[in-house]
């Protein structure tokens, strides 16, 4: 079972999977021998909150209208910010897109969401 699931399971999926296949056994049981060979489930990692809504302060506008396309070049160009889980830490990537040409413009990966004056626009396509 172990090489089956790539040893994800921990000691209540075990126990649990075994009493599905008909063994009645404590898991206390099925705990000790997993712990005496180092087997270990996979930790599940602690949900981030990375924004906290103001109530109070207003929704800002739409200014596109969901309308994602430009007629000509240079009239929209939208940003987005994400962030992306790493065995490192979190990662927060920056994008620019100009939507006449449908191409990323300009983006940048940091390891915090700090104002670099340093770096202005990180990487530009050109």
């Amino acid at each position: 079972m172990v090489a089956k699931n790539c040893a994800a399971f921990g000691v209540r999926m075990v126990w649990w999977q075994m009493s599905q296949e008909g063994f009645a056994i404590a898991r206390c049981t099925v705990g000790r021998p997993m712990g005496a060979m180092g087997l270990a489930g996979a930790i599940r990692r602690k949900p981030v909150r990375t924004m906290i809504r103001d109530k109070v302060a207003p929704c800002p506008l739409d200014r596109v209208n969901w309308q994602f396309h430009a007629p000509t070049p240079n009239r929209l160009w939208p940003a987005d910010i994400t962030y992306i889980a790493t065995g490192k830490g979190w990662r927060y990537f920056a994008a620019v897109l100009n939507l006449a040409a449908h191409k990323i413009v300009g983006w940048a990966m940091r390891g915090h969401m700090r104002l670099d004056r340093r770096a202005k626009g990180a990487r530009l396509a050109g």
